[in-house]
């Protein structure tokens, strides 16, 4: 007996330090000698009851079988109590070992749940499982079922169930499961509900008994046994171990074992919910992070980047996936804007020059594929509790579109200043330009018999408009003037302004302008300024050399056609050129202010174009394929062709008669018009502004002598001008006539001048014939 006592506590001693070994994960020097000191003491116990029982059973029977125990005076020395005393040492040596083997059996439920509540893969029901397939094991329990308390509602909700629980359970319901409610007050009912009300964790062995009275799960299932355990956290009920019909009865092992898994199951609970804070948490800061419209970019100390949000890797075309653990210095290629240089460690330069404190700074950054972008960069660091920096977080802000529009409004304010400038300049230009024209039309006068000189002043006579439209020009382009519509020939504005623009190029200009073109209502300087912008790109598309091709035509427009105009007459023109041609990703870009390809261009020649254009009432498109050249085509409304006929014929200077007061702060201004108008027969008075003016045209009034017409001047720096002039004059003299001339056209007045009571309107400088016939039309109409 002892022998086999012997062996025994080998077999125990081996059989312990195998089943450690498991639990500690292959721990091989457990099986010699124990890990821990609870383990070590475990053994030793357990090896001393087998041997103690193989010893006093060795001495209690006789090799028959039969007791060795004598009734002599050593039974009472060595046994007091005798046999019953030995039994009952033997009870005890039992529940030891019962405990004993409770306790194995527990550490090797935990090593079987320890899989399930490490994984990241595991959901509450796989270690809600779990934990029910050890509870049963534990408990040698026929059914049971894990749970729960969902917080919404309260319910106790099944998340693992005894297989022969499915169907038999009136609570299971095949799309929610096994869910026991709560009552209104948040208790719950019967059997089961006892320990969630309570707390606390108990058994039954006579559940009809129990104080919770008829607390048998509902169905064919009879309770026979019950043990219930609440899964709490902290004070928080977040579960239940529910067991029933053990094969034996139920006693307070197996509730302080199904207690000790309940806190397993709580941690494994709060362990869930920890990390479906942090994916909430991370999916927030993802969503939060992808709708910023900020680049956001993290790197750990050494400057290696962990985190990327879209905007970022749209700003340098890399991938987070592909960024990650690379240097900030290999994805982020930042260039300093005023030193041209690479900044290669921002996060390095951020945590030792500014001593970990916030940055900002303004950069280039070049994208993988070659984008360059204008980046306001912001850095802060990331600081652990002991204010250790571990990394750094950047913000970058795209301000390319802002610098644009920076860089824009200054492009505006220099033009807003330069068309103050151009103002001033058309003024005192145009004033001088009047006295040379003006002088020219009267020299051609008394010259017209010697043709030499006649040829020589009418050059000067077409350079003289020549200069006053290329202030026109700049006016127009500083200001985006108001045209001053007048009856014109096309074909003499096109040929003249296509010549002008191709003049010292390579390129020659083919011109097919009918005979019977349509005149135009239009602003002859600006038109003039359209045509010049579209052959001078057309010239310069072509650097070799080529031709400029300008074809005009007289159509008509019906209501339903597919052009933006109105039904009616028009005059098409087109630009043709045979150089590289447009990319079809700029045609939608090439009117946009500020747009151009060209390397010194300033981007406004076919904004401006296109501003006149629509001005004008009129509409251009173009039509261009890379290689093949590129067609610029725009109408214009025609005038009335009877009209134009009568005024482009009538070249011949028109006499007149009457009293006419000139009113101009320029005096070489009053020469030269004074004496035009008295060549063609009229009896002129001179006055250098409105006040005197206004003087003179009273006392005529007073004498019976009033003047036929009066032609002032719109600006008079310093003094009263035209503007101010008509409305004294008309309340003075409401039939009076009177023409207002300027050389800065772009004024309102010039172009809405019978609004502000004016009869007529004239451009400065002008010819003596302009004058001639504009005199006769406004007196013309006084007398009818």
């Amino acid at each position: 007996m002892l022998r086999v006592s012997i062996l025994l506590a080998v077999f125990y001693w081996l059989a312990a330090a195998a089943l450690e070994a498991i639990l500690r994960e292959g721990d091989i020097y457990g099986l010699f000698w124990p890990s821990d000191v609870e383990a070590l003491l475990l053994r030793l116990l357990g090896v001393a009851f087998i041997l103690a029982g193989g010893y006093w059973g060795a001495r209690l029977r006789k090799p028959g079988g039969e007791a060795e125990v004598s009734q002599d005076k050593r039974e009472s020395r060595d046994f007091p109590g005798g046999v019953g005393a030995v039994r009952e040492r033997e009870g005890g040596e039992g529940k030891l070992a019962k405990e004993l083997s409770r306790k194995l059996a527990f550490k090797g439920a935990l090593s079987q749940l320890y899989k399930p509540l490490i994984s990241p893969d595991s959901t509450i029901k796989d270690i809600a499982t779990s934990v029910l397939t050890q509870a049963k094991q534990l408990t040698d329990s026929r059914f049971g079922y894990v749970s729960t308390i969902d917080p919404a509602t309260g319910n106790n909700v099944g998340q693992a169930v005894t297989d022969m629980m499915f169907g038999e359970c009136k609570v299971w319901q095949e799309e929610k499961g096994m869910v026991f409610p709560c009552r209104p007050d948040g208790s719950y009912p019967g059997l089961w509900g006892h320990a969630l009300n309570t707390r606390e964790g108990f058994f039954t062995n006579k559940p009809g008994a129990h104080q919770a009275g008829g607390g048998t799960l509902e169905g064919p299932i009879r309770i026979e046994r019950f043990l219930s355990v609440p899964v709490m956290v902290g004070e928080e009920l977040v579960g239940q171990i529910a067991l029933a019909n053990a094969e034996r009865d139920y006693d307070e092992g197996d509730l302080e074992a199904i207690r000790r898994l309940g806190d397993f199951y709580a941690l494994a609970i709060q362990r869930k919910r920890t990390e479906a804070d942090l994916a909430a948490e991370k999916e927030l800061l993802a969503v939060t992070l992808s709708s910023i419209g900020d680049g956001v970019v993290s790197t750990d100390a050494g400057g290696r980047i962990i985190m990327l949000n879209p905007v970022a890797e749209a700003m340098t075309g890399w991938s987070e996936g592909e960024a990650r653990g690379k240097p900030i210095s290999e994805v982020f290629n930042f260039i300093d804007e005023k030193s041209g240089q690479r900044w290669d460690d921002p996060v390095g330069q951020l945590i030792q020059e500014n001593g970990g404190a916030s940055s900002s700074q303004q950069m280039l950054l070049v994208a993988r594929d070659g984008t360059e972008r204008i980046i306001a960069e912001s850095g802060a660091p990331i600081r652990d509790r002991d204010n250790k920096i571990l990394g750094v977080v950047l913000v970058l802000r795209d301000i390319t579109e802002r610098e644009k529009l920076s860089t824009e409004l200054t492009k505006i304010d220099k033009l807003e200043s330069l068309g103050v400038l151009a103002g001033g300049i058309a003024h005192d230009f145009n004033n001088i330009l009047m006295a040379i024209l003006g002088n020219i039309s009267l020299a051609m006068l008394y010259a017209r018999r010697d043709e030499a000189i006649s040829e020589r002043l009418t050059a000067a006579e077409e350079a003289t408009y020549r200069a006053r439209d290329l202030v026109q020009q700049l006016i127009t382009f500083a200001r985006g003037g108001a045209p001053v519509k007048e009856l014109a020939s096309l074909r003499e504005i096109i040929k003249e302004s296509a010549v002008f623009a191709a003049r010292g190029s390579q390129a020659t200009c083919e011109f097919f302008l009918p005979a019977d073109l349509w005149p135009a209502v239009v602003d002859p300087g600006q038109i003039s300024q359209v045509v010049q912008n579209l052959v001078l790109n057309a010239v310069q598309a072509m650097p070799g050399g080529g031709q400029v091709q300008v074809f005009s035509e007289n159509v008509v427009l019906a209501a339903d056609s597919a052009l933006p105009l109105k039904a009616g007459r028009y005059v098409k023109t087109t630009v043709k050129d045979e150089g590289v041609g447009i990319p079809a990703g700029n045609l939608m870009k090439i009117f946009d202010p500020y747009f151009t390809t060209k390397e010194r261009g300033s981007g406004l020649g076919l904004a401006v174009v296109y501003a006149i254009i629509k001005k004008h009432d009129g509409f251009i498109t173009v039509d261009s394929e890379e290689g093949e050249g590129t067609s610029f085509i725009f109408y214009l409304p025609a005038g009335d062709h009877e009209e134009v006929l009568e005024k482009a014929e009538g070249e011949e200077l028109v006499p007149g008669q009457g009293r006419i007061l000139l009113m101009d702060d320029e005096e070489m201004v009053r020469e030269v018009a004074g004496r035009m108008l008295s060549h063609l027969g009229y009896e002129v008075e001179l006055a250098g502004d409105g006040v005197e003016a206004l003087a003179k045209y009273e006392e005529a009034l007073a004498r019976g002598e009033p003047f036929a017409g009066v032609i002032m001047d719109l600006t008079v720096p310093g003094g009263m001008g035209g503007k101010r002039t008509i409305q004294r004059l008309l309340s003075m003299d409401p039939g009076a006539r009177a023409i207002v001339s300027s050389g800065y056209a772009a004024d309102p007045i010039m172009t809405n001048y019978r609004e502000y009571g004016f009869a007529g309107c004239i451009r400065k400088p002008y010819k003596i014939g302009s004058l001639s016939r504009l005199l006769a039309e406004v007196l013309a109409n006084r007398e009818s």
